[in-house]
């Protein structure tokens, strides 16, 4: 996480989620020579590492530039994440500017060994997902060919019962970007979004954005889950034409910032927020193309993010930059799941699908969260090394409109390939008052009518809901209240956790609801200092 202030000495912190990365190994010519490039998860931590000393560096070599300037400590891992590196690699500190990290496979070598292909890559990511220290920080998405079939779309499920995070598409690398509304386009995608996996395509021309817009049309009605997104990575590239803007602001279309460099930052979002000015940072998410891209492409992209010039073009809010670093992309990342993808069911029945095994509830203060979720991760990264499980996921919750993220709340899959993986962990910070979940944070509706957007190629055919105030936007909360009621239990859930949009935190969150009905509030132990922590959290996570 990252640690900035004010100027008036208003403290704040914003979670990050690179939303593009590769490893894998592929073939490139290089001054007319062949070679390979190649990456691996620790090379994008690295990479993380250098981008925070750049960023630091910056920062305080001119103060003037930034609307935000460097905390102390500028950079420290959410509790849970530094808690388990702590116990499993001992350095609680590598590339904790960046909290979490989606990657997929290269265009790869053994990716047209098989068929489909990209099994053998496809297997590589869930390998690594599932393999400390990673597993708490990498979220893997797979590949595959559409030209590929009926055979893509089982590749597709094979992976996501796997625990596949979402889908990368690469209409250049497997050369159908002329044909973008090809039928087995459509058929991938649909499968993908139904199986509730983010897509992301390379996106690197308007042309192509404006295929995938129309693909959207096309396919959207065939979509169950609604809670889907579809990224257009790069953004089309092409930031000075007003219909990218008009694309990028259908409420399911989202573009990453991977590539953007100098100049085109500025442009991207000034243009952007001209075009959309209440909804534009609903729509772009933080990625960085590592290694396609590297350290003066992401420099570029966060220090104008966090710039004084950005604050006064546009009066950015803390709020719009937290969509932006991870808010958005966890809106339509549903939990790690292992699911049979016949059981995609949104209907959700407590107690018949959820069993409370054991739960406390304690009144804390912030930091006081914070240690218990760091002593937690240490508990499961000892579990880990006696190898009591497989692996286990870290998906920490995020407001209605992605403008809080609460490191402290999370859900965490506990899995075990030999066992039946219906048990998680629910730690979450309870509002003030007593409730289960804040208010819903107000949020621009979509536009469905006859008379949205229809052709983005021609900007005469945009509607006023570009321009026009939808709704009034809630100031996002972006501290904890000085002392609030704290949850930590152990669940069984028999339903697919994805099913449930269980990383929002709103009072519509089918778990918040259930537990609302079903947790006593007559026995709250007051927590005062950590010293007793580990013995309270042992007995616990030891049910």
């Amino acid at each position: 996480m990252l640690f900035v202030k004010l100027k008036d000495d208003t403290h704040l912190r914003f979670y990050l989620i690179d939303g593009h990365t590769h490893i894998g190994k592929e073939e490139v010519i290089e001054f007319g020579k062949k070679t390979y490039r190649t990456n691996l998860p620790n090379q994008i931590l690295d990479f993380f590492t250098r981008l925070q000393f750049n960023l630091l560096r910056d920062m305080k070599k001119n103060p003037d530039y930034f609307h935000f300037l460097p905390d102390d400590p500028f950079v420290r891992p959410a509790g849970f994440i530094g808690g388990i590196s702590e116990e499993i690699s001992k350095d609680r500190f590598t590339g904790y500017l960046v909290d979490q990290f989606v990657t997929f496979p290269f265009n790869d070598v053994k990716a047209t060994e098989t068929v489909p292909q990209f099994q053998i890559p496809n297997d590589m990511i869930l390998k690594r997902q599932q393999s400390p220290p990673f597993f708490s920080r990498m979220l893997g998405f797979v590949r595959v060919n559409p030209l590929d079939g009926e055979s893509a779309c089982k590749e597709i499920l094979r992976c996501a019962e796997l625990g596949a995070r979402g889908l990368k598409l690469h209409p250049i690398s497997q050369r159908w970007v002329d044909n973008v509304l090809d039928p087995r386009v459509c058929a991938v995608v649909i499968t993908a979004l139904n199986a509730r996996m983010p897509v992301i395509f390379d996106c690197r021309f308007l042309k192509t954005a404006e295929d995938i817009y129309q693909l959207h049309e096309k396919i959207k009605k065939d979509v169950k889950n609604p809670n889907y997104g579809i990224i257009l990575a790069h953004s089309g590239m092409e930031f000075n034409s007003d219909s990218l803007y008009q694309i990028l602001n259908d409420p399911h279309l989202y573009g990453d910032t991977s590539g953007m460099r100098s100049d085109d930052v500025g442009l991207f979002f000034k243009k952007f927020s001209e075009a959309a000015p209440q909804t534009w940072s609903n729509n772009v998410i933080f990625g960085t193309d590592f290694n396609y891209f590297t350290i003066p492409q992401a420099t570029d992209l966060l220090e104008y993010l966090f710039s004084e010039d950005l604050f006064n073009k546009i009066h950015l809010n803390p709020a719009e930059i937290q969509r932006v670093l991870a808010g958005n992309l966890m809106k339509i990342l549903p939990p790690l799941d292992i699911f049979s993808s016949n059981s995609l069911d949104n209907v959700f029945q407590p107690p018949i699908q959820m069993r409370i095994i054991d739960v406390h509830l304690y009144s804390v203060t912030e930091p006081l969260a914070v240690e218990i979720t760091r002593m937690v991760g240490k508990i499961y990264g000892n579990k880990s090394k006696k190898q009591e499980f497989d692996y286990i996921s870290f998906d920490p919750f995020v407001s209605a409109n992605g403008g809080f993220v609460d490191h402290t709340s999370f859900i965490a899959h506990i899995i075990t390939q030999s066992a039946s993986n219906t048990r998680f962990l629910l730690c979450l910070a309870l509002p003030f008052d007593g409730g289960f979940g804040q208010k819903p944070d107000s949020i621009p509706p979509a536009d469905h009518s006859e008379n949205s957007l229809q052709n983005p190629s021609n900007p005469s055919n945009a509607t006023n809901r570009l321009t026009e105030k939808t709704s009034e936007l809630l100031e996002i909360p972006l501290s904890l209240p000085e002392r609030f009621t704290y949850l930590v239990g152990l669940f069984d859930c028999n339903m697919p956790l994805s099913g449930l949009n269980l990383r929002v935190r709103d009072s519509e969150n089918p778990i918040f609801k259930y537990l609302n009905e079903t947790i006593p509030r007559d026995s709250i132990q007051i927590i005062t200092q950590s010293d007793i922590l580990p013995t309270i959290l042992q007995n616990l996570l030891n049910t």
